[in-house]
Order: structure tokens, then sequence, then C-alpha cells
């Protein structure tokens, strides 16, 4: 063996090394800190979808979701049901339990999130998270809190304040109990402090930004959205909530994005929301930058606006149609609508539906009210369930869909 050789051989496990060490470093700072895992076993576990209680089996093989199953739902079919299992598929395939929403159908894919978490927390499924450091920030009482949470073990071992301007012995002592909680727990969602609401939800949104990548992200895929004159009506999720909100497009422009419904954090999400609601208009665009430190409350917007914008086309949607028996009685049925539940009372008469009258709803004034009118009077005069929705009002127009449907199955007369 001549001296070249000896030289390699050497060389080699020590570059093995070298590699493999780089990769490891190079693992912890780059990739989000969002992957977990389980304690094996099967789980059930339920949340609240569109028309009812959503419930799941999961089960988990050697520390990862192998399968999730629906057991029990009551979506829309052809919309809800497919939501749903788009947004299982994701959450395998993705090993987290926090995905996209399927478009068209936020309430159904926030149900199976909700009923996957509960199971596996309700199991003692416990979440990990990668190695590393990472940083992320959020608004704060006074300004942009910004920390650094180092992760070890799967496990998050400390969280510094880096930059604050949270008042003294107030603000400041608030976030470091919230910092306290977090890692005694290990979950980001943990109790406020007294007296510290906003600079508590500042640490625990900063904590969920460095967590998730950072600050900054990867570029997402813009989608493109046609803007067909309407009113119309949108939900999505916010940092503690569905944001709803209600659209209008004249003369193929954007003209006015109003919140409806919304339970984000007074001073900061709330604030972003009507901030982004007029940066909208102004700049014809949905795709706008988030507001510093309201990274939830900003996407929970846009997503509600998109789909607002997307029922536009509802109605062509081709939907599986369900056979439903007109037996002469009077009947009562009740579905979730965009605001609430929609019931009905319906008559049916030599074989014929001859009324359809609701009883009780909550929807928008001027849009949703007048969707289910005009859509009460198609049912008899078509004969049929399954009419066209009305633009801009999807969820009250499935909503007295799917009520009277329950009412025409329902056996009491």
């Amino acid at each position: 063996m001549d001296k070249q050789q000896k030289i390699a051989l050497i060389l080699m496990p020590i570059l093995a090394i070298g590699i493999l060490a780089g990769g490891m470093f190079m693992s912890g700072k780059a990739n989000p800190a969002s992957a977990a895992t389980y304690t094996d076993g099967v789980y059930e576990g339920e949340g609240e979808g569109f028309a009812g209680a959503i419930k799941v089996k999961v089960t988990v093989e050697g520390g990862k979701i192998a399968s999730i199953e629906l057991l029990e739902h009551g979506e829309t079919e052809g919309i809800g049901d497919k939501g749903a299992e788009a947004v299982i598929a994701s959450i395998v395939a993705e090993q987290k339990t926090d995905v996209d929403v399927s478009s068209g159908a936020t309430f159904s894919s926030n149900g199976v999130m909700e009923a996957v978490k509960n199971a596996l927390a309700g199991a003692g499924g416990s979440q990990s998270f990668t190695d590393g450091e990472f940083e992320g920030e959020a608004e704060g009482f006074h300004g942009v809190l910004k920390l650094k949470v180092k992760v070890d073990g799967g496990k998050i071992t400390s969280i510094e304040l880096l930059e604050h301007g949270e008042t003294e012995g107030i603000g400041d002592v608030g976030a470091q109990e919230v910092i306290d909680r977090i890692i005694a727990e290990q979950k980001i969602d943990v109790d406020v402090s007294t007296g510290a609401t906003f600079s508590s939800n500042a640490v625990m949104e900063a904590v969920k930004n460095a967590l998730a990548g950072g600050t900054g992200g990867a570029e997402e895929t813009v989608e493109e959205i046609e803007f067909i004159d309407g009113v119309y009506e949108g939900a999505a999720e916010g940092f503690h909530g569905d944001i709803k909100v209600k659209v209008e497009v004249k003369d193929g422009k954007l003209v006015i994005v109003e919140v409806l419904e919304q339970d984000e954090t007074e001073g900061i999400g709330d604030v972003a929301l009507e901030e982004l609601a007029k940066n909208m208009v102004t700049e014809q665009n949905i795709e706008i930058d988030n507001v510093s430190g309201a990274t939830f409350s900003s996407k929970g917007i846009k997503e509600a606006v998109k789909n607002a914008l997307l029922s536009a086309g509802s109605a062509e949607t081709v939907e599986a149609v369900e056979e439903i028996e007109f037996v002469d009685g009077v009947y009562e049925g009740a579905a979730e609508g965009f605001h609430g539940d929609v019931k009905v009372k319906v008559e049916v008469k030599d074989g014929k539906l001859a009324k359809v009258e609701i009883l009780e709803q909550s929807e928008t004034e001027g849009i949703g009210d007048v969707a289910l009118e005009e859509l009460a009077n198609a049912m008899v005069e078509k004969q049929t369930v399954e009419v066209d929705d009305v633009s801009g009002a999807t969820f009250s127009s499935t909503g007295i869909k799917e009520a009277v449907k329950s009412a025409l199955k329902s056996t009491s007369k």
C-alpha cells in the first residue's frame, strides 16, 4: 500500500464524520420545528364540523400517524366530506395536526383537525419538536416582541426574550410567566398572565412563529382568483377562531371587504384585520403582506376573502344528488348556516313539495336571509332540494338545503 492510499484511508472516516455533523447542524437550523412523535396505539377523538360532531380514529405506529379513519360525520356530501378526507391525507403526509384547510370546506377541515388533536391529546399523545434554535416575533403591548426558542431532545428547553418594549414590572413579568409555562407544560397555548394579556399573547404567537419556521417562510403558490361582480361571504380560521367577511365586487373591482365576525386579540389582531381589509381594496389584490406580529390573523382574513370570492362559481359545481322521497306530511329540520342554525318547516302534499317555511335564522341581512327565501321558493317551484346555490351566500344556501333534507328524512309528522 503506497503513501497516497494510506492518506486516503485516514481521511475517508474524517470526511464522513464531517458531512454527518454538517447535515445535523443544517437540519437543526433550517427546518421548521414542527415534527411530532406520538405514543403508538389507536385513539379516538371528536371535533365540531359544519353539520355536527366529527369523530375519528387515529392509528399511530412507530411514533408516526399511520392512518386516520372517519367514524362519524354529517358533513355535506361532495363538499364537506371531500374536504375532510383531503385534510386527513395532509395530516398523515405532513405528520402534523395543523395543516391547510380544504378550499370551500373550512368548518369541516377545522373539525377534522380538532378531532385528531383531541384523539392524540386524550390518549396521551405527546408532541415533540425538531432540535435546533429558532427565532420568531409578534406584536406586544408596546411594539415588537422578539424571542429565541431552543429545542433539545424534542423538548422546548429555553425561550429567551431578545427584544421587547413591555411595561416594566407588568408586561415583562407576564411575558416571563408565560415563557415558564410553555417550557413546563411543553405546549404553546397556555394560560395568559393576569394583567398582562397582550404581552402573554405576544409571547405565544412569537413562539408559534419561531417553531413554524421563523418570521420568514417559504414562498406560497399564489392562486388566481377572478373578481366577479356580486356580494359574497366567506370564513377562515384566525388566531382565536373563525374570521367571517363580506366581500363586494363591482365592475370587476374589489370595492368592499368588511369583517363581520372575529375574536382576534384586541389591539393587535383586530387592528391587523381592518388594515388588511383596506389594503386589499387599495391594492386590488388578496396576496398582500401580512401585518407584523399578527401572522395568523393576517392569513385568516386573506383565506376568508379567498373563500368568499371562490364561492362566486359555486353554483356551477356538480354534486352527487341524494334521492329523497316526498312523503305527505309536515316536517321540521335544522342545519348549520353562516351565523348559526337555519330551522325550517316543510310541507308535502300529494307527493309534492307544497311549502318550505323558514322558522329561525340569523343570516346576514340583505345577503343570507335573501338567499334563504329565494332557495325556499326555488325548491317548491322546481320540486327538488338540489337547487343552485345563491352566488355569494354559499354557507346560507348549503344550510337551508341541509335543513330541508334533514326535515324530509325525519319520521315525525
